[in-house]
């Protein structure tokens, strides 16, 4: 098969068409034949050097590229069983690396891009956010995995992705991770803002939503925890962040009136 890759780092021009062998589909993935790919700015990066260090030594070409739709024409063993030949699929593909140190491309079929009738709703157009440093941290945590962008001003910190008020445009965001008896946490900061941010008045509309957590992506809805009664989760979540450990909270930030929404599973029922 022919692919686009490099063996040296820099501009456009170290891009090269190499004759690879043909991949075929391991344990628990599936081949993907490409309709459609786009140019994510990870792999402008990539292209330039920002894996360098951890690819030395790997034989090459390293082949850059992560955004991709088109069929799956081949199964794995172990795959998930509602994935069959012929799905049309979306899918994000993560770099790995063989005991023999081959770099490969594997295309991780999750519950993000399954073709399954309950992700009709995440199946819409992604809108990138207009900020560019939110925009780029959540292509940066995608594409690794949650390896790379995980922090926000020395937090960690999860992918969120909700569902647009009125444009019904796929939105995505990254927040400060906060769990609670495995339960994760949501609060409506907006760097210490009397304003809410734009995803809560998302999910006030569509309280369905995706988490990722690292490699891990969860499909959640949400419930309101800025009730008194929920006193408890209401503190959790106020110490964890940013502006209130710096001891400096900005004019109008008041922990009571702060909205916090519990996320959980949809099959999860609990009255905290």
């Amino acid at each position: 098969m022919k692919a686009i890759g490099v063996t040296t780092f820099g501009g456009p021009e170290v891009l090269h068409v190499f004759e690879l062998p043909e991949p075929h589909a391991g344990a628990g993935e599936v081949r993907i034949r490409v309709h459609a790919a786009s140019v994510n700015p990870t792999d402008t990066l990539f292209r330039a050097g920002s894996q360098a260090a951890r690819l030395s030594g790997r034989p090459g070409p390293y082949v850059p590229g992560m955004d991709a739709a088109g069929v799956i024409d081949e199964l794995g063993p172990e795959t998930d069983s509602r994935l069959k030949v012929g799905d049309r699929v979306v899918a994000a593909a993560s770099r790995r690396h063989d005991k023999q140190g081959d770099s490969r491309r594997r295309q991780e079929m999750t519950e993000s891009n399954a073709p399954s009738g309950a992700q009709e709703l995440f199946d819409g157009e992604y809108e990138p956010s207009p900020i560019e440093r939110i925009r780029n941290q959540v292509a940066l945590y995608e594409s690794t995995q949650g390896t790379q962008g995980n922090t926000l001003e020395g937090r960690p910190v999860v992918i969120l992705t909700t569902i647009g008020s009125k444009s019904r445009k796929i939105r995505k965001n990254p927040i400060m991770r906060i769990q609670e008896d495995g339960i994760y946490v949501a609060v409506a900061s907006a760097a210490g803002s009397p304003k809410n941010p734009s995803w809560y008045g998302n999910l006030l509309v569509h309280p369905e939503l995706r988490l990722q957590d690292g490699s891990e992506i969860h499909r959640l809805r949400t419930r309101d925890s800025s009730h008194p009664s929920r006193t408890d989760r209401r503190l959790t979540a106020w110490g964890t962040l940013p502006e209130v450990k710096r001891g400096k909270p900005q004019k109008g930030l008041v922990q009571a009136a702060m909205p916090i929404l519990s996320c959980y599973h949809r099959s999860f029922t609990d009255d905290g």
